[in-house]
């Protein structure tokens, strides 16, 4: 009996020693794969941002930097979700386990990014005409984060200063609903190059075009727009609401010289109303929809130095999906105040929002007006 107590207490030590060593093994090396992981991140972004700087008209440029910046917001998102396993003391061998192998995954990725990257594609980067860089720009991209609007960015403006070879040409842009039209359109537009090209820069809505009321208004703008030959007109449709005669009537009215313009609907059928291909928005996935979240939230503080408002921000991101107007509002708001407790109600008060429209409607939409 005795020497089956011994061999039963041998057996249970060896045991809960190997699992100790196995556990601050596992540590060891996640830690290791962690810190090697923020350094891959800090040298991607350095890229990514340095290319935000320069015009960029080369399409095999556009996809390298594209895959750059997908395996860098990838590798943000499962930075952050491995840190908030460790501040939420989930700990689970499977979950630490799976957690474990996606952060290799990721950092293998992002080498493999970068590698690619640093040969060639930092040469020609260097290469590129730098964009000038005013106060305002600079706000911009802190503010509006072009997050996966690259490639868009370069479409527009390759469209805007091509030459003419009509009195007007016209590109559709297609959004997504839940997702802004305003701050690619900024972008583009406050380039020094475009600001230059264009000498009127005219905006329009439904109203504008269908309203009996502002007709005349209307008319002395159009008049604008016509007496100037190079002029840049946005219009933004509510849908698809304006018949086909109103188009034509309000295109004849403006063509002249060598204008461009821009028509933003989330209908895919104002695509009839370009002159080229039109140019439809997707949703930003998941990990380009949470570090275009976090840079919002938190600004020019270091989120790393936050873990606890880190581990909200997920939270309401989780709640927020992918609806880039709501996190635009409630990230704002959270910048204001950095305050655990203020994030945690703000959390709770989204929580909330959307159980209650649930109900009402059985289903959720951060757009506004929907149910």
């Amino acid at each position: 009996m005795d020497t089956l107590l011994s061999v039963v207490a041998s057996d249970i030590i060896s045991r809960l020693i190997s699992s100790l060593i196995t556990k601050y093994s596992n540590q060891s090396t996640a830690d290791h794969k962690l810190e090697r992981l923020q350094w891959l991140l800090l040298r991607a972004r350095t890229i990514v941002e340095e290319a935000h700087g320069r015009q960029i008209s080369n399409q095999g440029m556009l996809l390298q930097l594209r895959q750059l910046m997908q395996s860098m917001y990838q590798g943000y998102y499962i930075l952050n979700a491995f840190q908030e396993q460790h501040i939420t003391g989930k700990r689970r061998r499977s979950s630490s386990s799976l957690k474990l192998k996606k952060l290799q995954a990721a950092m293998e990725d992002l080498e493999a990014a970068i590698d690619d990257s640093k040969k060639e594609f930092v040469v020609f980067l260097l290469g590129c005409p730098c964009l000038p860089q005013r106060p305002y720009d600079t706000h911009l991209f802190r503010e509006k984060c072009m997050f996966g609007r690259h490639e868009e960015k370069e479409l527009i403006r390759e469209f805007l200063l091509q030459p003419c070879d009509s009195p007007l040409r016209v590109l559709p842009i297609i959004r997504p609903r839940e997702v802004g039209k305003n701050t690619l359109i900024e972008h583009v537009c406050n380039e020094e190059s475009v600001r230059e090209h264009f000498s009127r820069v005219v905006r329009f809505k439904s109203d504008d075009l269908n309203n009996e009321e502002n007709q005349e208004s209307f008319f002395k703008t159009s008049e604008l727009v016509a007496s100037s030959t190079m002029s840049l007109v946005v219009v933004e449709l509510v849908n698809d609401d304006i018949s086909d005669e109103t188009w034509r009537g309000f295109c004849s009215s403006i063509a002249n010289g060598c204008s461009k313009m821009i028509v933003i609907s989330t209908s895919e059928t104002i695509s009839r109303l370009g002159t080229t291909q039109a140019l439809k928005l997707k949703r930003l996935n998941r990990h380009e929809f949470w570090y275009f979240f976090r840079t919002i939230a938190f600004g020019t503080a270091d989120p790393e130095e936050h873990p606890e408002l880190l581990r909200i921000a997920r939270r309401i991101a989780t709640q927020i999906k992918g609806a880039s107007i709501a996190a635009n509002i409630f990230a704002r708001l959270l910048r204001a105040n950095l305050n655990v407790k203020f994030w945690s109600y703000t959390w709770r008060f989204i929580k909330k929002a959307v159980e209650l429209q649930l109900l009402a409607c059985g289903e959720h939409s951060w757009e506004l007006g929907q149910c």
